[in-house]
């Protein structure tokens, strides 16, 4: 009542203004059953009674009490569990207490053991998943055993002169773009970079970002994107976890890279203009394309690898109803797996892409003068 009065939250009649979900915990000393549990009172008899109020205080609420014997060894813990029924049905909650279980027993069989590591889920929950959707069979066909790199030559070798990026006042057209890839690509393969290794990518969101990605996806390895935005922390995680075998960033981005011990490239190199164009592709259709990190809020953050031909399937199941040359924006982080499909769909579909930086994205005036002024047809957000 203190806390209510002094922080006086928004009230409302539907739940509880400060906690929805209570856990309490007795482990008072005593034999198992009795109903006061050890306690002394002397000449005075307590006798359990239940109690059903019909009301839940709480949305949810446990209430857990530890067990003893006769001479007071632990016996277990028991306990119940209360509930609104306009919130949570019986089968929900029977669910959460089976899951508190096997982190509990978890726990009590191996306390060294993360939380993080614990499986939730039973073996007719992950029956259930991999019926539904890990494991379905697809109905129709996939793509062709093709990379990435093939299938953006397609359209260099079809539309050789048509703009493939755009960014402020500088553009690319599709020969431009496989030149400058086909360059770093061969500077990066003298570094190491081939199929089972990835190459980090710490740019902002810019045409040599792209050229970086197509790149690295030309010499087999997978790109890795760093997010500027993210903290040195969780930047070097990444690069410990994953093991790049060289970096790609800017002279001002470079900082960020130390202590990294691994070779990093500047688009402004300037021996880049003195390497071959000749096209490289040396990647297959179920090499890693690309690896991006998840958020991490269950725990610590994964590298999830995606294959060129899953890739490849993303970019052709784009709706044929956005023509033949749609003009795409790519406003997403490329640490963010929708910036897959905002990049690729537009240049495995012979699209432009409008790359929109952080000042403009931000701005919903000048977002829309861009819009406008690019002809955007497709936004993704």
């Amino acid at each position: 009542e203190v806390l209510v009065d002094r922080l006086n939250p928004a009230r409302t009649l539907s739940h509880h203004p400060l906690v929805q979900v209570a856990v309490s915990w007795h482990n008072v000393p005593g034999p198992a059953d009795s109903p006061a549990a050890g306690l002394s009172l002397g000449d005075l008899e307590v006798t359990r009674l239940p109690v059903d109020t019909h009301t839940a205080r709480m949305d949810l609420s446990f209430s857990l009490s530890e067990r003893f014997t006769e001479t007071g060894e632990a016996q277990g813990i028991s306990g119940t569990v209360e509930f609104r029924t306009d919130v949570y049905d019986a089968a929900t909650v029977a669910a959460i207490v089976a899951r508190l279980h096997r982190v509990l027993t978890a726990a009590t069989t191996d306390p060294q053991r993360p939380v993080s590591d614990v499986d939730l889920l039973g073996v007719d929950e992950h029956a259930h998943l991999d019926r539904v959707g890990n494991r379905v069979a697809l109905s129709g066909l996939g793509p062709g055993a093709e990379s990435v790199p093939e299938l953006f030559g397609v359209h260099v070798r079809r539309i050789p002169d048509a703009m493939a990026l755009t960014h402020g006042d500088r553009s690319m057209t599709y020969r431009e773009l496989d030149d400058a890839a086909n360059r770093l690509a061969h500077r990066l393969t003298d570094r190491g970079a081939g199929p089972g290794h990835s190459v980090a990518v710490l740019l902002d969101r810019s045409i040599d970002a792209v050229i970086a990605m197509l790149a690295i996806l030309k010499t087999g390895a997978a790109y890795l994107p760093l997010d500027p935005a993210h903290p040195d922390e969780r930047i070097r995680f990444m690069l410990a976890d994953s093991a790049p075998i060289a970096a790609v960033t800017s002279t001002a981005l470079r900082p960020r890279l130390a202590g990294a011990r691994i070779p990093v490239i500047t688009p402004d190199d300037t021996d880049l203009a003195e390497q071959q164009s000749i096209p490289l592709s040396r990647a297959s259709a179920d090499d890693v394309a690309y690896v991006i990190y998840t958020s991490g809020t269950t725990g610590t953050p994964k590298g999830v690898a995606i294959s060129h031909r899953n890739l490849a399937h993303l970019a052709a199941s784009t709706p044929p109803e956005l023509g033949p040359h749609p003009v795409w924006t790519q406003c997403h982080s490329y640490g963010f797996d929708f910036s897959v499909w905002e990049i690729w769909a537009a240049l495995l579909g012979g699209g432009r892409l409008v790359i929109v930086d952080e000042d403009t994205a931000a701005s919903p005036p000048d977002f829309h003068e861009l819009l406008v002024r690019e002809q955007v047809s497709v936004l993704t957000q």
